[in-house]
């Protein structure tokens, strides 16, 4: 069985991951069907997540990872400014790692791109946007910049999956 036949033969899955002190995560089917949705810290999102979501690990699924890219440095008028923020950092590392380890495809993301693509208002129409009740926070921004994340990883490595879902819910 070549490579493409295989993918076709498999479920895809697209993880989003937004990292940070607040950490976003959102799970969802190649068809759009959101299965996990979460914010919290990281050790809330990250610490059981093969355990939560056993066929993501169990190699027969394609499972796709997007994750918010962070940079510690920004430039200003004033040049550039350094941050120190490592749990961002950490985050990431913790996704690549079990990226590696599961055979998921692993891809950083920065986030101006991941909000061009998939708006607020896609989201809304997708019938994937939360608020701050649906994952018991204040706010629901880490969340729902995840699942932006879940979404352009999947436009950018199964088109087709995402075009259909755009067609199919009128987005």
């Amino acid at each position: 069985m070549n490579l493409s036949q295989s993918y076709r033969a498999r479920t895809t899955f697209a993880v989003g991951v937004d990292p940070g002190v607040s950490t976003g995560l959102t799970v969802l089917r190649g068809d759009g069907f959101r299965l996990h949705v979460q914010q919290g810290t990281p050790s809330q999102v990250l610490d059981d997540l093969p355990l939560r979501f056993p066929f993501l690990c169990d190699g027969t699924s394609d499972v796709l990872v997007g994750c918010e890219r962070y940079v510690q440095a920004s430039g200003g008028p004033g040049g550039p400014v350094r941050t120190f923020q490592p749990v961002p950092l950490q985050v990431i590392g913790v996704v690549e790692t079990l990226a590696r380890l599961h055979g998921w495809l692993f891809r950083l993301q920065a986030p101006a791109d991941a909000k061009a693509l998939v708006n607020d208002q896609t989201l809304r129409r997708l019938g994937l946007w939360v608020t701050g009740r649906d994952v018991e926070r204040r706010d629901a921004n880490d969340a729902n910049d995840s699942c932006r994340h879940a979404l352009t990883v999947l436009a950018h490595h199964r088109a087709s999956l995402f075009d259909r879902l755009l067609v199919n819910t009128g987005a």
